[in-house]
């Protein structure tokens, strides 16, 4: 008989696609029983392992892991009393499961009931202290509600109860936003634990790359990604970026053109075309392109200029001057291209 492994938080790379990868989950529920608790953690592990007996591994009905998908869908689409429904209707045939309870405790934590969560995770937490899913609900939970100082010490006591996953350390990493290095320490602590060709550990290899703004480093990071996953569109676009900031816009242009659709993100493209001189390609996705897609309308005056065409650069930043004040194209390019009036105009209605 198949089982389909239902026992943690489901690892994601740093851009999410919630819905879609709870669609693929749905056919598993077809499979038979699902396995409920967390499976024991192998190998050599940096970091302090509690020594907690976990309980026995245990299966339940096909019903129980189907209402247990329903909510997860739930609650991925915003539907949180839906999502709470059928979490109950799982605990009906897994009640004693702290990965349910977890999942419980955070979509009624979010529907108001703080007591109800607190109690639903005290007893998951009695099931299984060491629970991953347990600990990264009290992360979530915490950081709903600004307690941030406790939302890092549960992502950390997720991280030590599941140093091979990489939920806790995206959380933790994130949570640590306002604190660079030890954001950075926390992915550089994973990778140093994990194989070099861990999907998760080159995630998080490309990122500390950008952060460091690492040229060399992230191109290369982005292509161990590709031999044996993929990167996310973020991804892509943050070398893409980078190459430009660091005057490779031809990198930048083989980068996209290798990883992207070349309408994925028409201002991007826009300003890569532009840089490598591609005046005609660029003409083409501006006359296809809105001006929602390019960043407004003085982001597309600005374009406009820089493609040579001085006449509609000069509607669209009147037109820009009218619409928003706040967004107006920089006198110093109006001027460059011969538009000095307009220029003060602008100056004049933003002094």
């Amino acid at each position: 008989m198949a089982h389909a492994r239902f026992n943690r938080p489901f690892e994601r790379p740093p851009a999410r696609n919630h819905f879609a990868g709870w669609i693929a989950l749905l056919s598993l529920v077809a499979c038979g029983h699902g396995r409920l608790h967390p499976a024991p953690i192998t190998g050599n592990d940096e970091l302090a392992r509690p020594s907690t007996t976990r309980p026995q591994t245990r299966f339940v009905s096909p019903y129980t892991y189907e209402w247990f998908i329903r909510a997860e869908l739930f609650r991925a689409q915003g539907n949180l009393r839906e999502a709470a429904d059928g979490y109950r209707r799982a605990l009906a045939g897994a009640d004693e499961d702290p990965l349910v309870l977890a999942r419980l405790a955070l979509t009624v934590d979010a529907l108001g009931d703080t007591n109800e969560a607190r109690d639903l995770l005290a007893h998951a937490d009695s099931l299984d202290p060491v629970s991953e899913a347990v600990w990264m609900a009290r992360g979530e939970i915490a950081e709903r509600h600004n307690r941030l100082d406790d939302a890092i010490a549960a992502y950390e006591r997720a991280e030590m109860n599941a140093p091979h996953s990489a939920t806790p350390v995206w959380a933790l990493a994130h949570a640590l936003r306002e604190a660079p290095e030890r954001s950075r320490a926390v992915l550089r602590r994973f990778a140093a634990r994990n194989d070099r060709w861990n999907p998760h550990r080159l995630h998080m290899e490309l990122r500390l790359d950008l952060d460091e703004r690492d040229l060399e480093s992230a191109q290369a990071s982005l292509h161990a990604l590709r031999t044996i996953t993929t990167a996310t569109t973020r991804e892509v676009e943050a070398v893409a970026r980078l190459a430009l900031e660091r005057g490779r816009p031809f990198l930048a242009r083989e980068v996209m053109g290798e990883w992207l659709p070349t309408d994925h993100d028409p201002r991007l493209w826009m300003n890569v075309l532009i840089a490598t001189r591609d005046l005609e390609q660029a003409e083409r996705v501006l006359a296809t392109a809105t001006p929602e897609q390019l960043g407004g309308l003085a982001a597309t005056a600005a374009l406009t200029l820089e493609l040579g065409d001085a006449e509609r650069a000069a509607q669209l930043a009147t037109l820009s001057l009218h619409a928003d004040p706040h967004a107006l194209v920089a006198p110093t390019l109006l001027r460059a291209h011969g538009l000095d009036a307009l220029a003060t105009e602008v100056e004049a209605g933003n002094p």
